[in-house]
């Protein structure tokens, strides 16, 4: 199963309110390094992304810390996957952000002809639709993602879970059946 506990959780999002270093630490580590390591849906790189439009690293950390503690997004946050994966998002969001305000979006000139449209509103839609599929099925979203967006093999998951690699193929195409479902109902045209 999930080793997800919410009281953890909390206690964590409470350090981070309380600017707590090593928390921080944890956050960069955990949440800013893993995207720059991947890859866009389309193949393009983040850390690519970043690097050809001057944007570093500690920039960047100082946007998420500056979107979770002065624009207030840890306030609003309610704990119902792990923080990680909330912030993962956030990050790409800011990379893409950066782009589009400063005028020079992700483009097909970025990676052999990879195009990739940077829409708020779509985002909003994925991750509120993961977030439905967190609440009614931890594990289908868990697998989801790591399968999804981290690419691990379903053997690798199945170990970290304990679960046989079928199982893991099992339940992942069922949330892949279920985010189609919440997408196509949370869209509303949007998509």
């Amino acid at each position: 199963m999930i080793t997800f506990d919410i009281e953890e959780e909390r206690a964590f999002l409470e350090k981070l309110r309380q600017q707590d270093e090593p928390s921080w630490q944890e956050v960069y580590l955990n949440a800013v390094l893993p995207v720059l390591r991947s890859s866009t849906r389309n193949g393009v790189s983040y850390y690519k992304i970043m690097k050809d439009r001057d944007l570093d690293e500690l920039t960047l950390y100082g946007m998420l810390y500056e979107e979770m503690l002065y624009y207030k997004a840890l306030e609003k946050c309610d704990v119902r996957c792990p923080v990680f994966f909330w912030m993962q998002i956030y990050v790409r969001k800011l990379i893409l952000g950066y782009c589009k305000k400063n005028d020079t979006p992700v483009s097909e000139n970025d990676n052999d002809n990879v195009s990739i449209s940077d829409n708020s509103e779509v985002w909003e839609v994925v991750e509120k639709s993961f977030s439905q599929l967190w609440r009614e099925n931890p594990m289908r979203a868990y697998v989801y993602q790591l399968k999804r967006y981290y690419e691990l093999p379903s053997k690798q998951i199945g170990t970290m879970l304990n679960l046989t690699e079928d199982n893991v193929n099992q339940i992942y195409a069922r949330s892949k059946k279920d985010m189609a479902e919440l997408l196509e109902k949370m869209a509303g045209g949007v998509l």
